[in-house]
């Protein structure tokens, strides 16, 4: 039996500091995926999805988002769906009950071929998870959890030690972005990861998960979704045109991803981040510049100048007992303090 696994739909994400145009289309993205998932289900004969918690982003679910969830999954009633919410999903608005929508209440399983599916949400007290009886081997196990399994001081942490003699063969798991697996005991657990990335921290391919209960295999099908990226350029040694030239040839030809750019490294001009991504916006569908660069020390000297300031600098660069890190932060302090004493 061929089962999709998935997790972190985030739908009505915020997608704070964006442009109003980009948080839409990503909105957008975040249902269209979720019906990319069903599609591929229908394509490929199977009949189960999981859903290992926030598919929603926030508590308070806009009714559009709400009403397009529960429809999906009324319109396909072929597929079951086995939900259990996050710490991200709504817990009173998003309770409707349809014949295929398989929630979970406590312990709970569900039969299907020989397939055991059991789900459990986490609370303040988790002892009735880890105190629960073995379940049978006539069947093959899916436990669906969404929490943490690594670390021991988040709210939602999953103690997978204590599940070991569960008789689970895999764990479903959400809450993590990105995709992670491993073996407890003679179980396998997976973080199918986040479907769609929603920021520069959710790099790289994001999808969902196909898991074969028949032969134990697990494949990653990814999304043709918007992707996040995120580059370092260094600008040491580099004059604006060198800069801009190597900018032109990472990025390539036009697509749409949405790119964010880091400029490090020491100059000896200052980075205009506004005219770099109005040159390099026709390139992406949006890009953002950050700038980490320091100034080298002598943009601050003018030669030609008989002043305090240059004085100042010069005394700070001759003293040996400094290094360079020092150096740029006494010259720093110092010059903030003589534009004070200017003004």
């Amino acid at each position: 039996m061929k089962i999709i696994h998935f997790a972190d739909l985030h739908i009505g994400s915020k997608f704070q500091r964006m442009p109003e145009k980009v948080k839409q289309n990503l909105n957008s993205q975040l249902r269209n995926a979720f019906l990319q998932i069903i599609n591929f289900a229908k394509d490929n004969d199977i009949s189960s999805i999981i859903m290992s918690g926030d598919i929603f982003d926030r508590n308070s679910v806009l009714i559009k988002d709400k009403k397009f969830f529960y429809d999906s999954i009324k319109i396909n009633p072929d597929i079951d769906f086995y939900y259990i919410r996050g710490n991200h999903d709504c817990s009173s608005q998003c309770n409707e009950v349809l014949p295929n929508l398989h929630t979970f209440d406590g312990v709970q399983a569900y039969i299907k071929d020989d397939v055991r599916i059991i789900g459990y949400e986490l609370s303040n007290d988790n002892s009735v998870l880890y105190k629960y009886k073995p379940f049978t081997t006539d069947k093959f196990n899916i436990m669906m959890l969404h929490g943490d399994i690594n670390n021991a001081r988040d709210k939602n942490f999953i103690d997978l030690k204590k599940l070991e003699n569960k008789n689970i063969n895999y764990f479903a798991l959400g809450h993590f972005h990105k995709n992670k697996s491993g073996i407890i005991g003679k179980a396998w657990y997976e973080y199918p990861g986040c479907v769609v990335g929603r920021g520069f921290d959710e790099i790289g391919d994001k999808g969902f998960l196909i898991l074969d209960t028949l032969t134990n295999k697990i494949t990653f099908h990814k999304l043709s979704n918007t992707i996040f990226e995120s580059f370092e350029i260094s600008v040491t040694d580099k004059n604006e045109a060198q800069i801009k030239n190597e900018i032109t040839s990472l990025l390539g030809e036009k697509n749409s991803n949405i790119t964010e750019i880091k400029l490090i490294g020491k100059t000896d001009f200052e980075i205009d981040v506004a005219d770099f991504e109005n040159f390099f916006q026709p390139l992406r569908y949006y890009l953002v510049f950050k700038n980490e660069t320091t100034l080298k020390l002598n943009y601050f000297l003018n030669k030609n100048e008989n002043s305090l300031r240059n004085m100042f600098i010069n005394k700070v660069l001759e003293d040996s007992s400094l290094d360079e890190e020092t150096r740029e932060k006494v010259i720093n302090y110092g010059l903030s303090k003589l534009m004070k004493e200017e003004e």
